[in-house]
């Protein structure tokens, strides 16, 4: 295949805002399912029950009872071993829906739909359920949709997210940093995202952001426990990942559409990281998902 399929919010949703809610066990055709894909929205799942594999940009994540899962705008996935589909809810959203009611800033602070993090927390009985409340609660203002009924959505998945953020950190043992760094933090790996294809130094991307090499060397390492530099080269080593295995470009081309001059050294960079060629890459993961 040429491209990924990309699932866009247009083609399902039900509401004129960017928000859309279903049953896992009533999914639409090709969203839980072994077909690679991506969406230009976010998706949080909660699982009750099932089990199986979810794999989030090549990280492979056990479907157990009372799972959250959270996969970004852009990031690939797809499910496999699946004798029964999960049981659950999920919401898909798009970001414009906080700032649509006044809730701008949220998304950015939550950080749970990154490339850079985990996209599953495994729930004690008592959080799984407050969450299944939580969903069951959104599943009925979306059958009844009374007065009120989007911004009430709205607010109990901001609920939602908050709580998952707060038990994800209790899961990592990690602490809340200043806001400042946290700002920072998120600036760069914003700034990360949206140049993966471009060839940019960590010293360009701090004169973009507006802090020094070594202040932000420092920040990121604080708040995301690896390196700027380490971290800039997981995403250009995702970015490389997703086009080998899910495109029908050569290497070439991939080397070329992430901005390497050369492709050898393109070649060089992703064994050093990976432990594999980009061609071994490839074709040990077309075995792989071959006997999916």
């Amino acid at each position: 295949m040429d491209k990924l399929p990309l699932q866009r919010l247009d083609g399902i949703r039900q509401s004129d805002i960017s928000l859309n809610f279903y049953r896992t066990e009533l999914s639409p055709t090709g969203s839980i399912g072994p077909n690679p894909h991506r969406h230009t929205f976010n998706e949080f799942f909660f699982i009750s029950s099932g089990s199986g594999t979810h794999i989030i940009d090549f990280v492979e994540y056990p479907i157990r009872p009372n799972t959250l899962f959270t996969v970004g705008r852009g990031q690939v996935h797809y499910w496999k071993e699946i004798e029964k589909l999960p049981v659950g809810f999920v919401i898909l959203f798009e970001e414009e829906v906080f700032p649509f009611f006044g809730h701008d800033s949220l998304l950015p602070q939550l950080d749970l739909f990154s490339p850079f993090g985990k996209a599953a927390c495994y729930l004690s009985v008592e959080e799984a359920k407050w969450f299944r409340q939580m969903m069951d609660n959104v599943e009925s203002e979306f059958k009844t949709q009374d007065f009120g009924w989007r911004e009430t959505t709205v607010s109990m998945l901001q609920m939602m997210l908050i709580r998952a953020k707060r038990f994800y950190n209790l899961k990592s043992n990690s602490t809340e940093s200043l806001v400042a760094e946290q700002r920072i933090t998120r600036e760069f790996l914003d700034q990360v995202e949206q140049s993966v294809t471009e060839k940019l130094s960590i010293g360009q991307l701090a004169e973009t952001i507006g802090v020094s090499v070594a202040h932000l060397t420092t920040t990121v390492r604080q708040v995301m426990g690896v390196s700027a530099g380490t971290l800039l080269r997981q995403r250009r080593v995702l970015e490389a990942k997703r086009l080998l295995v899910h495109t029908n470009m050569t290497i070439a081309e991939v080397a070329f559409t992430l901005s390497f001059a050369d492709p050898s050294y393109f070649g060089r960079f992703f064994k050093r990281e990976t432990k594999s060629t980009p061609r071994q890459f490839r074709e040990q993961f077309k075995r792989k998902y071959q006997n999916v």
